[in-house]
């Protein structure tokens, strides 16, 4: 497997790829060439080793499948204890968050909800369905951090070595409200709290 794309799934979908790509006539050479070469894709399970020896992850996933994917690696990869942060777009399917916080509850050993994209929705109608949503589907693992990046850095700072920290919802999209820290991104929010300590 290629290391830029970690996972099982990110597996499945390279040999999908892969096998689409021969149908198409593309060499089978030229092929491996490229996937030896990938650099993967932005925020897709994108990896930070900190200092004190645990490691954060970015990724996009926003599904129930996707957010069992990203967890399951990570305990695949030797995680000793996940944090998972994660939130809900305002105005989206809100028939798969209550799957995406029992998810987390079961497979993390502790989760952090937090805002996400608000769109039209107010921080505290958001804040309300947080609540209601961890007390209904979530388990004692959990608390809420309205502030996105103000989640990331308590995760940060409260990791220890082994521990695996798993952002999940935005990838390498940028905030669409404004936050504690002075950043745009989960990924700048990460690289951030790194030079600040």
């Amino acid at each position: 497997m290629v290391a830029a794309m970690t996972g099982m799934h990110n597996m499945y979908n390279t040999l999908m790829a892969y096998g689409t790509s021969l149908l198409l006539g593309i060499p089978k050479e030229k092929l491996l060439n490229s996937i030896h070469h990938f650099k993967g894709v932005d925020g897709r399970f994108e990896v930070t080793k900190l200092a004190k020896g645990s490691i954060v992850i970015v990724d996009y996933a926003h599904t129930p499948d996707a957010i069992s994917y990203c967890l399951e690696t990570a305990k695949s990869q030797g995680a000793q204890r996940i944090t998972h942060i994660f939130g809900f777009r305002g105005n989206r399917d809100a028939s798969k968050r209550k799957h995406m916080l029992s998810i987390s509850a079961e497979m993390s050993d502790r989760y952090i909800l937090t805002l996400d994209d608000l769109n039209n929705v107010s921080p505290g109608d958001m804040l309300e369905v947080l609540n209601q949503l961890n007390e209904t589907y979530g388990n004692s693992k959990g608390s809420i951090v309205p502030d996105r990046t103000l989640a990331i850095q308590q995760a940060i700072h409260e990791s220890k070595e082994g521990d695996w920290i798993v952002i999940t919802g935005k990838g390498h999209e940028k905030y669409q409200q404004t936050f504690h820290l002075p950043t745009d991104s989960d990924r700048e929010t990460v690289n951030y709290i790194i030079k600040q300590n």
